[in-house]
């Protein structure tokens, strides 16, 4: 489901530029890559949480700009059973504009219970929203972003073969220039893709890795050597990818990654336990990436971040929308918001 300089590798060593100029995951700026700051309760007027509502679940943020101090914000609204899409403006990262809006609903049968998770991009013709459902990935088109039409069947299912041993989740989009597009999505804990000559058109999977027999994810967990023998943020799983892309300085096209991470199982007390993180990976071909070797965003303060979806307001500061708790006993979840630099604090808006 969400413009910022990726940073990764040696990211928080201060480089200007990662590895040797070569493949499209070397030679990758490192600017703005946090660590990111949750904000709390004396920072924004609802508490905790940006978005909240009692015994209803808020999340799956996904932020597409309207200007330098607003964005719009879909997410999924689940009560029960049953999944809805909503959208709310925010406006300097912290406060709503207006009361959020239904904007996709389940109507078609394939949809089942529900439809959530969903992104969102501009298009030459208005605007395409991808989201999932039990059946698989959707798709819906939308000249204003606010009414949406949805595809009469699903876009992408999933297929073992392929890989994808678990149902499609969490999809992300990116529309190019020309007016193609890259999706990302979950299954089976990594992150795969696929891309279409236009808005509507029919997906090809991508293949991170040809030289392989089988095919190959654009992240997987614990693929990085550094988390040999050790428990790596990301060594258990990877999954809520958010891509987006924007121009480097250079004049390249940089694509940036944030993904929900979970480490692998660790000893705790007699049992196991895991953490959960934020992750961010940077790629300039939105094939071969390379990821932070630490998370962005820690589960110190809320142990249920995730689902991560960024926009920046200007050329430092950035906005990360996540999923999190809304009070102390994690009975109410909705949407939090973190941000880098974390160094201030921003006084409560009205």
């Amino acid at each position: 489901m969400k413009a910022l300089r990726t940073v990764v590798l040696a990211l928080l060593a201060g480089c200007g530029t990662l590895a040797a100029p070569g493949a499209g995951d070397t030679d990758l700026p490192s600017g703005r890559s946090g660590p990111y700051r949750l904000l709390d309760s004396e920072e924004l007027s609802e508490g905790l949480c940006l978005l909240r509502e009692e015994s209803v679940v808020l999340s799956d943020p996904a932020a597409l700009p309207l200007g330098p101090h607003r964005t719009a914000l879909y997410f999924t609204r689940r009560e029960g059973a049953r999944r809805t899409i909503l959208r709310a403006v925010v406006v300097d990262g912290r406060r709503l504009e207006a009361p959020p809006e239904e904007v996709l609903a389940p109507s078609l049968a394939w949809h089942g219970d529900g439809v959530g998770a969903p992104d969102v991009a501009a298009t030459r013709d208005g605007f395409a929203m991808v989201f999932d459902t039990a059946a698989g990935l959707g798709l819906a088109t939308s000249a204003d972003g606010r009414a949406w039409r949805s595809s009469e069947a699903p876009w992408l299912t999933a297929e073992a073969s392929e890989g994808e041993l678990t149902p499609l989740r969490a999809p992300t989009l990116v529309v190019r220039r020309d007016d193609s597009l890259i999706i990302a999505y979950e299954s089976a804990g990594a992150i795969w893709s696929a891309t279409a000559t236009t808005p509507t058109g029919p997906l090809r999977r991508v293949d991170a890795d040809e030289r392989t027999p089988r095919r190959e994810s654009l992240l997987a967990p614990g693929d990085d050597a550094r988390d040999a023998g050790v428990v790596g943020y990301a060594s258990g799983a990877v999954g809520d990818p958010s891509l987006r892309a924007e121009d480097s300085l250079a004049g390249r096209t940089l694509y940036r990654l944030f993904f929900s991470a979970r480490s692998a199982p660790f000893a705790l007390d007699g049992g196991s336990d895991f953490q959960r993180a934020v992750g961010l990976a940077g790629s300039f071909d939105a094939v071969h990436f390379t990821r932070s070797e630490a998370a962005v965003l820690g589960s110190r303060v809320d142990l249920s971040v995730a689902a991560p979806s960024a926009w920046s307001d200007g050329s430092l500061r950035t906005w990360l929308f996540v999923n999190g708790r809304c009070d102390s006993n994690g009975r109410n979840q909705g949407i939090r918001v973190a941000v880098a630099p974390g160094n201030r604090r921003y006084p409560r808006t009205p």
